[in-house]
């Protein structure tokens, strides 16, 4: 062939001896490939992973593939390994036999040098664990392997931070090492859980009568409501832009005559970080035609159903249909088009209270009050709540007041928004509910909506937070609801 006649010098380093080996001809070459090949094909492949093995595999020889755990070593004859892979943990133990054999002496060695997360093959029996070392937090708790051969596949180096940690590293650290983070478990849950929910919403949108199409991701560019990513061309002055959503796609579809469209799309955005949105997001984009809004609404509610109790074992059958309400609705009692409804905390529209008609001819007044605020919140906290409010003017500044035995009734009287108001004290506070260590928080806004939150919304979901951190408030209900008419 003419690569056999065209030798070179190859080089090629060996990493474990940190030398160079130089080929003077192409067959020492081949000859080396295939011994690696050959090296490799002697690892036996795993008969079960780590979370199968139970009692009934007891005296059954099997192999298991994943990553060496923490070793435990309790003398030179008995050394405990738990091995971990995706599907779950196996402990496995090395007995060494009273007259120890090369073999054994082999294995001790190997398992003397084995470093935590390096990628192991071993070869064992599965036997049962006495009544008083079973372990019941795991479910192979009741069996181990008694191993008799090692196969240490990639051997790991001194790692920034073990997945096992309790205390996790930075998040700098671990986005740096991700290969590392992803083995931890919480990661390949959430991996696990998204697959098996976009597999749920296939099904049953399939089993709805709708197609999916997929659809292009480089589009012309479109007047839409972010900026848009650019990509260049081989071709001078001419560019795509990636789609911010299928949008006119799907249009065309409908008009073409597919009834009803979904695809789970990749959709692009050129903007700034936020929470809940980054410069490339997943999202559920479906489209029917001949329809109402409740028809859609109707049909997101039981493809929720279905993900939640597949995926998390939620059955939410009982609270269909949802709550539903319209944008102003959820402005006016929530402060944001995304409402958490979960903890009530209602906010009120106070503006019947106010007796200054110039305020009302363009703001709406609110108020929020924090049952027991006082108590619940510090006054760092309480603090961190008014620097949400950057309005410069003072008088246009949210109130704040503290419900003090002492200031029963002068706390209203020194409210701004208030203080024409007097003889409505005694409705105002019966109609609020208000009482001694409430914490009243209250601000006037324009009628017109710009955003997505009002200042009293921002400051509900902060207090929400603050107390999610310190555990007093019970986050495990769960309350739906639809937003319309934006």
């Amino acid at each position: 062939m003419i690569v056999n006649r065209l030798i070179n010098c190859l080089i090629k380093r060996r990493h474990s001896t940190n030398k160079l080996r130089f080929y003077t001809n192409s067959y020492q070459k081949q000859t080396d490939i295939d011994q690696s090949v050959n090296l490799q094909a002697t690892f036996p492949s795993r008969t079960h992973t780590c979370g199968d093995l139970r009692s009934s595999h007891v005296n059954q020889r099997v192999v298991l593939s994943g990553w060496a755990q923490r070793i435990r070593k309790l003398s030179p004859e008995l050394i405990f390994l738990p091995i971990r892979d995706s599907y779950g943990t196996t402990q496995l133990v090395y007995r060494s036999p009273s007259l120890a054999d090369y073999t054994n002496l082999i294995l001790q060695e190997k398992l003397s040098q084995l470093s935590t997360e390096s990628v192991i093959c071993v070869e064992g029996v599965v036997i049962q664990r006495s009544q008083d070392t079973i372990n019941k937090n795991m479910p192979t708790g009741e069996i181990e392997v008694e191993i008799d051969k090692l196969h240490c596949l990639n051997p790991a180096n001194t790692l920034p931070f073990l997945p096992s940690d309790k205390k996790l590293s930075s998040e700098e650290v671990r986005s740096k090492h991700r290969y590392i983070d992803l083995r931890r478990d919480t990661l390949q849950n959430n991996l696990r859980k998204r697959s098996l929910a976009s597999w749920i919403i296939r099904d049953f949108l399939v089993d709805e009568g709708f197609v999916e199409v997929e659809t292009p991701i480089l589009f012309k560019s479109t007047p839409e409501g972010a900026r848009e990513f650019i990509v260049p061309t081989r071709t001078k002055g001419l560019f795509y832009a990636l789609t911010q959503s299928p949008q006119q796609y799907k249009q065309l579809l409908m008009v073409g005559g597919i009834d009803k469209y979904f695809q789970i799309a990749k959709c692009f955005r050129d903007e700034d970080l936020r929470a809940d949105r980054q410069p490339e997001f997943t999202q559920i984009d479906l489209e029917m035609s001949f329809v109402k809004v409740d028809d859609i609404i109707s049909l997101i509610e039981k493809m929720l159903v279905q993900v939640w109790k597949k995926v998390l074992g939620i059955d939410l059958t009982n609270k269909v249909p949802f709550q539903r309400m319209t944008f102003n609705e959820a402005m006016r009692k929530f402060g944001s088009d995304k409402p958490d409804t979960r903890y009530g905390m209602e906010i009120r529209d106070i503006s019947s209270f106010i007796s200054d008609l110039s305020v009302l001819s363009e703001y709406y007044v609110e108020c929020l009050v924090i049952k027991n605020g006082i108590t619940l919140l510090s006054n760092s906290e309480i603090e961190s709540l008014k620097l949400l409010d950057t309005s410069e003017d003072s008088k246009a500044k949210c109130e704040f007041h503290k419900i003090k035995a002492d200031k029963l009734n002068s706390w209203f009287f020194d409210s701004h928004l208030l203080k024409h108001s007097s003889n409505l004290y005694d409705s105002f506070t019966k109609e609020l509910n208000i009482e001694v260590g409430d914490f009243v928080i209250m601000n006037k806004r324009k009628k017109n909506l710009t955003k997505s939150w009002t200042l009293l919304g921002r400051i509900r979901s902060q207090f929400i937070t603050l107390l999610q951190l310190k555990a007093g408030f019970n986050t495990s209900s769960i309350h739906s609801s639809s937003i319309r008419r934006y």
